[in-house]
């Protein structure tokens, strides 16, 4: 009885993971507000949940602040189609110029682009940041918490290099004395947030199975709330 019992349930748990992996390879039938944090171009940070440099803490807090996060292994413009949020930490292979173009388009009509970068990282995603205007000055800013008094809000940093837009049309979030390291330009639709940190959405950086960083978890509660305040209020 109870063999036959566990063989049930095994059977029901295969049935299920197989749906819900037909659902994730299906873009149209998932549910929901989505994040993808893109795993495909060999970005800097380790595959391991609770490691220090890893990001399963992000993605634990983009799911409180409402998304359905998912790990992006496979680069396709059906992906970004259904998507509302792309993170990338520090690609180590540049994106195509068809790529770009799929990026370009997913922000225009209403996406969030959110980049990690710092300088030492920064070759492979010049092209990207040169299409929304934006460049790293070499200019390592190490440690340190930036104010906002604007949002009554504090982000820690701990490799930071500083932000420039070279278009001259990003607001600056956060920044270091002068010196911008988080920017933020809206583009058609959507926004592009730009942060001049490889190490910034680490666990060590958000949280661990043990701790967590107060101010740069309520940091990007405010930002993402902030992002989403400017696509109401254009439409």
């Amino acid at each position: 009885y109870y063999l036959l019992l566990l063989s049930f349930v095994l059977a029901l748990m295969v049935v299920r993971v197989a749906d819900l992996l037909k659902c994730y390879g299906n873009q149209k039938e998932l549910q929901g507000t989505i994040a993808y944090v893109d795993a495909s171009h060999g970005e800097r940070f380790s595959p391991e949940s609770w490691n220090e440099n890893a990001v399963l803490g992000l993605h634990l807090n983009l799911m409180r602040n409402g998304y359905l996060s998912f790990t992006l292994r496979d680069f396709e413009k059906e992906k970004l189609e259904g998507a509302d949020l792309l993170v990338l930490i520090a690609p180590s292979s540049p994106f195509t110029t068809k790529e770009i173009g799929w990026i370009t388009e997913f922000v225009f009509r209403g996406g969030t682009l959110a980049m990690s970068v710092g300088w030492e990282e920064r070759e492979a995603s010049l092209s990207l940041m040169d299409a929304f205007g934006f460049s790293l000055d070499y200019l390592p800013l190490a440690q340190f918490i930036s104010n906002i008094p604007q949002a009554n809000q504090k982000v820690r940093f701990v490799e930071a290099w500083p932000v420039t837009s070279t278009d001259g049309k990003s607001e600056t979030i956060a920044a270091y004395q002068k010196l911008p390291v988080i920017m933020k330009k809206l583009y058609g639709k959507g926004a592009v947030v730009m942060i001049g940190d490889s190490s910034f959405f680490w666990n060590k950086n958000l949280e661990t199975e043990e701790s967590h960083v107060q101010e740069n978890v309520e940091f990007l509660r405010w930002l993402i709330s902030n992002i989403q305040q400017d696509a109401d209020s254009r439409g």
